[in-house]
């Protein structure tokens, strides 16, 4: 499980911690996303759920696992490629943002390239972080400027 550093603890809400620690504990997951990725887009969506005039949700296109008849299983894919892990609407105005979250070295994909562009060329927000911190900075920075 991925290490809170105590500046990130010390800056979340109480009920933000206070979530985290009552959440069911998950098992690393396979495939290419890490712990520590998991752990950050919680902590990140965990804090942004708290914020007034905020909604926000984990994206995913991961897929489900589902069952054919015959007893075969198969992947449904859902969502859309290159979405950000977490989407919100922030007010009072309604506007759209992204959060995309990466740890270690990770970068961009192409298509999540493609999804920032597009975001950004309608009016929305999409911000790549690293950390709950980051995250803070830039929703500070986005209200001081009124954004």
């Amino acid at each position: 499980e991925m290490k809170i550093s105590k500046a990130d603890l010390a800056r979340m809400p109480r009920e933000a911690r206070e979530a985290m620690e009552a959440a069911p504990k998950r098992r690393k997951p396979s495939g290419s996303h890490c712990q520590g990725h998991t752990s950050l887009v919680r902590l990140c969506l965990e804090w942004l759920k708290l914020l007034p005039n905020c909604v926000a949700w984990q994206s995913s296109t991961s897929g489900i696992v589902r069952q054919a008849k015959g007893g075969k299983t198969f992947r449904a894919k859902s969502g859309v490629c290159g979405q950000p892990d977490i989407t919100g609407i922030m007010g009072p105005g309604g506007r759209y943002f992204g959060v995309e979250v990466k740890t270690g070295k990770g970068s961009q994909t192409p298509d999540q390239a493609a999804w920032q562009a597009k975001v950004e060329s309608v009016g929305g927000e999409y911000w790549l972080v690293r950390s709950l911190d980051e995250l803070m900075q830039l929703w500070r920075h986005k209200d001081a400027n009124g954004n």
